[in-house]
């Protein structure tokens, strides 16, 4: 099924820009293309892996908890634009 517009599963599929550190003077905005996904409800979620070593201890409690929604994400192919740089630092 698609998702409703107001559902945790869009607010999750449903992102269309991504951002990413360059260097420590600028980030870079790029557009995410792709359909709808549908998705479907799983009756439970698991992420069986070492949290503190893949992401860092500050994320152990949050990754390790019950997830709130599970669900699965048909996908599809994707198109990345070329990105824009953002935001410049302080030398």
């Amino acid at each position: 099924m698609i998702p409703a517009d107001d559902s945790e599963e869009a607010f999750i599929t449903e992102h269309y820009w991504g951002y990413s550190r360059q260097s420590d003077r600028f980030t870079v905005e790029y557009r995410v293309e792709h359909p709808r996904w549908a998705v479907w409800r799983a009756g439970e979620g698991d992420l069986s892996c070492d949290v503190a070593t893949l992401y860092g201890p500050e994320f152990v409690a949050a990754l390790t908890a019950r997830p709130r929604t599970a669900f699965i994400a048909e996908g599809s192919p994707i198109v990345v634009r070329r990105g824009r740089r953002l935001v410049e630092g302080m030398p």
